[in-house]
């Protein structure tokens, strides 16, 4: 009887013990550390690049609800940025490992705290970030879509609080998909076609309904206006090195949902943007 007591007592410590370790790992996980998201206050940091701080803080304070907010300076950032107290909506230029210089504007979300601690209620995190312009040479395209980064970054935020495989994820995880969308016109902008893209294969592609190849007056245009419409936004470096990459997205107009998103190696100038094969992609998704 004894060793079968001792059995039984070996078995239950071996059923407990992965609930139990489950239980701890939890709060090592992305989702559950951004589970108090909403309670904490964001500090949208100004300064960090100034061409674009007003629009900013003008969409902040139209767009953010997911939780309470305060504007600060760069220097009131770095005094604050070790508080697990607070998360942080900052704007800054981001440079790749294999990149010598920065070379994009990025927006990105950051929870305050310490690197490298070994608790990690009190070490930082980099929650998700975003493209927006290249650093050098940004084409102005850039403030008809701060507001749907700003929309797109929260939906990214309430999406990782809920499921963990978006959270282990970037933006991406959060594109909706052509199909989705496939009733509404791609305004695809001159500037976002790749050079290696034929003007053969253009007429074939944009020949298709619902197919709109526009300048950038009119892409933005349809997009600011709010059209039954997809509005592609392509963020790539000025000049790009071994490294560098292009972000590809279709955004829609009227629900800042992201559609499509595609983060690709800069191989040559010639393949920044939408390939040949990604516009007969959209193409093909229209109905």
């Amino acid at each position: 009887m004894k060793r079968i007591i001792q059995i039984l007592s070996i078995l239950i410590l071996f059923a407990l013990a992965p609930a139990k370790l489950s239980g701890q790992g939890q709060i090592h996980t992305k989702k559950y550390r951004l589970s108090d998201f909403t309670t904490k206050t964001t500090k949208v940091v100004l300064g960090g690049v100034p061409m674009i701080d007003d629009a900013i803080r003008e969409e902040v304070k139209s767009r953010w609800r997911l939780s309470p907010y305060e504007f600060c300076t760069v220097e009131q950032y770095e005094k604050l940025k070790e508080s697990p107290q607070y998360y942080f909506l900052i704007c800054s230029k981001g440079r790749l490992k294999k990149e010598s210089e920065p070379s994009l504007v990025m927006l990105s979300v950051v929870k305050g705290g310490k690197e490298g601690v070994s608790d990690p209620t009190k070490e930082s995190m980099d929650v998700v970030s975003i493209p927006l312009a290249a650093c050098d040479s940004p084409s102005g395209r850039e403030f008809t879509f701060i507001p749907a980064m700003i929309d797109i970054i929260q939906t990214y935020i309430e999406q990782a609080m809920e499921s963990e495989k978006v959270s282990m994820s970037g933006i991406g995880a959060v594109s909706i998909g052509l199909g989705k969308v496939s009733h509404k016109t791609a305004y695809i902008c001159d500037v976002d076609i790749a050079a290696s893209v034929s003007d053969a294969q253009k007429v074939k592609v944009f020949a298709k309904d619902k197919m709109v190849q526009a300048d950038e007056e009119t892409a933005d245009e349809a997009f600011s206006n709010e059209k039954e419409a997809v509005v592609s936004y392509v963020v790539a470096p000025s000049s790009p090195e071994k490294g560098s990459y292009c972000y590809k997205m279709l955004i829609d107009a009227q629900t800042h949902d992201l559609v499509y998103f595609e983060r690709s190696a800069i191989k040559d100038e010639d393949g920044i943007g939408f390939t040949a094969a990604e516009l007969k992609k959209i193409a093909n998704s229209r109905k």
